[in-house]
């Protein structure tokens, strides 16, 4: 018989891996299960960015490379309408990915240095939609906000209709604050300023990203629209235009 084990206490804090070839299942039949719901999309995490080998005896093993054809299959396989938004994948998945989730917004800070740069949004400009760290797990500060149009990715959130406190005893624990009505002004906000940003010039490509001085950015576009990101707190003077204090500029 199967059973059937329900937390009643969380936060969930251990975590098991599953093995790749039982993670290429469990994904399909998902899938197959949920067909006639007409999702449009399906986002993954896990398989997107986490890849690892399975040893199960001298002539059943599962090398990383093998794990890479695996989940590369699982999504060769898919339906051409599904859309796959993927949390952090790793380059093999790119060819599969319309939505890049959790972009990183920072650098890894191992070395020391004097700037981030956007080096991933660069590179994968174009190909797919990039969405930056959840807005409603601090990432909403001015600052934030700015960064988001300056690296060229997309502002999302992960809600949820009723209080995120419902979830403490399941997998997705880690959403501590989700309820919908607590955000709405915040996302009305946050799409607001970057959509007014953003909008002009999201069928062109990213040409250059120029540091004019400290925390003053200079971003080119293909049709020729820039856009001037001043993180200081000093107004900054470009071509005659003055950009405000925490603030960004269209330039045509």
């Amino acid at each position: 018989s199967n059973m059937v084990y329900n937390r009643v206490t969380g936060p969930v804090t251990q975590h098991y891996y599953a093995t790749p070839h039982r993670v290429q299942s469990w994904f399909n039949n998902t899938v197959n299960r949920t067909s006639n719901m007409n999702f449009n999309s399906y986002t993954v995490d896990g398989i997107s960015n986490l890849l690892y080998s399975h040893y199960e005896s001298s002539n059943n093993i599962t090398t990383v490379t093998d794990t890479i054809n695996l989940y590369q299959n699982v999504f060769e396989n898919l339906d051409d309408s599904i859309l796959i938004n993927a949390v952090k994948p790793n380059m093999y998945l790119w060819p599969y990915v319309t939505r890049h989730l959790q972009t990183p917004m920072f650098s890894t800070r191992h070395l020391i240095q004097t700037d981030t740069v956007p080096f991933l949004q660069m590179v994968l400009n174009g190909s797919m939609e990039l969405y930056a760290t959840y807005s409603n797990f601090s990432f909403y500060q001015p600052k934030d906000v700015l960064r988001m149009i300056d690296y060229n990715t997309y502002p999302s959130f992960v809600l949820t209709h009723d209080p995120s406190y419902e979830l403490v005893a399941t997998h997705s624990s880690d959403y501590y604050s989700t309820e919908y009505t607590l955000y709405k002004d915040m996302i009305r906000d946050i799409y607001t300023t970057i959509n007014s940003a953003l909008a002009g010039i999201q069928n062109t490509l990213w040409t250059n990203r120029t540091v004019l001085s400290p925390g003053v950015i200079v971003n080119t576009y293909s049709n020729g629209i820039q856009i001037v990101i001043n993180y200081t707190d000093d107004a900054y003077s470009y071509n005659g235009l003055i950009v405000q204090p925490l603030d960004f500029r269209i330039v045509i």
